[in-house]
């Protein structure tokens, strides 16, 4: 059994897979947003352009933007836009799971492992414990079954 929302896997609703799908995208793009503000901020700075390309901050490198960045901003500071960021960031989290529960629901209904599109309980009949070794000596068996033939 799963702990996650204290139910197996199979017994979820599309809408809990969808909120922690949300809730994951969140979280890792908000734990990998530091690293792009300072690749943004590496980008954006131009010895070329006015005002050096109009940063916040002036640095030489990946380490100097980090630490003019923390002087001036603090720790706050790496978080600068990362609302807009979950904005844009939480419509495609749904999108991509929302498609992927209804293929994969459709996938296992329509190759009878489960009752019906809506529950997606493994059917009692069906054996679902196939090991990646004995996947491998079945195809060997159907490859050599075609070749007979």
């Amino acid at each position: 059994m799963n702990s996650n929302l204290g139910k197996p896997r199979h017994m979820r609703t599309a809408s809990e897979n969808l909120i922690l799908g949300c809730v994951a995208a969140a979280l890792a793009q908000s734990a990998s947003f530091p690293f792009d503000t300072i690749r943004k901020k590496l980008q954006a700075q131009s010895k070329v352009m006015a005002n050096e390309g109009g940063v916040d901050v002036k640095f030489r490198g990946a380490l100097s933007a980090y630490r003019a960045t923390k002087a001036k901003y603090g720790y706050k500071g790496f978080f600068r836009g990362n609302a807009a960021n979950l904005c844009k960031i939480i419509p495609y989290a749904v999108v991509m799971f929302l498609a992927f529960e209804g293929g994969r629901r459709y996938f296992l209904y329509e190759n009878g492992y489960t009752e019906s599109l809506w529950d997606i309980t493994p059917r009692e009949d069906v054996d679902q414990t196939l090991k990646p070794h004995e996947l491998k000596s079945m195809l060997d068996s159907l490859k050599e079954q075609v070749q007979i033939r």
